[in-house]
């Protein structure tokens, strides 16, 4: 007697993410007649894109991936979110295809990201979705692109605008010397009262470069 196999995991997953001045990315796993995986990705600004390549993946690979999204929660993301207050000029759809013809999802967004998009991500890199080539020294230290952070953006109700003028005298320091930067918002951050701390965490969360875990992370030394 044959052995049984267990039900693939989706018929497809389509991810595609464009930001201004890095191009499109695209991530396409599709089963294949064999219960493969076909992973398809391209990436770039040019055309044809700068990365683009194919390979094949079990169906067990493609199982630890949904798997993984699953436990983020990312299969009940809403069907659209909005743009935040400063648009950063990014633009992002999901669709899953878990049963052709019988159940689907999709999500789509600007600037405005849902809970555990950085999840999302990061379980794509891992299955070959090259990282975004750091524009400056402060994006291979592991931070987002924070040029625009308080571009026009005013200081949440409650947080003292002091602290914000000199978080912005910070991002000038922070292309020479990132490692400085990164201490001296440390530093800045554990100075202000518990209630300004999540005010001041609720406010980067929301500007969509980050989310506001990786930002707790970041700014309570956990990274």
């Amino acid at each position: 007697m044959s052995e049984v196999k267990a039900n693939p995991p989706f018929d497809s997953f389509t991810f595609t993410l464009v930001q201004v001045g890095r191009g499109r990315s695209l991530f396409r796993m599709r089963r294949t007649e064999e219960n493969l995986y076909e992973l398809q990705v391209e990436q770039g600004v040019g055309n044809p894109p700068a990365v683009r390549f194919t390979r094949e993946m079990s169906q067990e690979a493609a199982q630890r991936f949904k798997d993984e999204l699953d436990a983020a929660g990312v299969f009940g993301w809403e069907e659209e979110y909005a743009d935040t207050a400063i648009d950063h000029g990014m633009k992002w759809s999901l669709s899953v295809v878990f049963k052709e013809g019988v159940f689907s999802m999709r999500s789509r967004g600007g600037s405005l990201t849902p809970p555990h998009f950085d999840d999302l991500l990061e379980a794509m890199y891992k299955l070959d979705l090259p990282r975004p080539e750091a524009a400056s020294q402060s994006a291979q230290q592991g931070m987002p692109d924070m040029s625009a952070l308080f571009g026009g953006a005013g200081a949440p109700q409650g947080l003292d605008p002091e602290a914000i003028r000199q978080m912005q005298d910070m991002l000038s320091e922070a292309q020479a010397n990132p490692q400085a930067f990164k201490e001296d918002m440390q530093r800045e951050f554990r100075s202000l009262p518990a209630e300004q701390q999540n005010q001041l965490l609720d406010m980067l969360g929301n500007f969509g470069m980050a989310s506001r875990s990786w930002w707790e992370n970041f700014l309570r030394g956990g990274m």
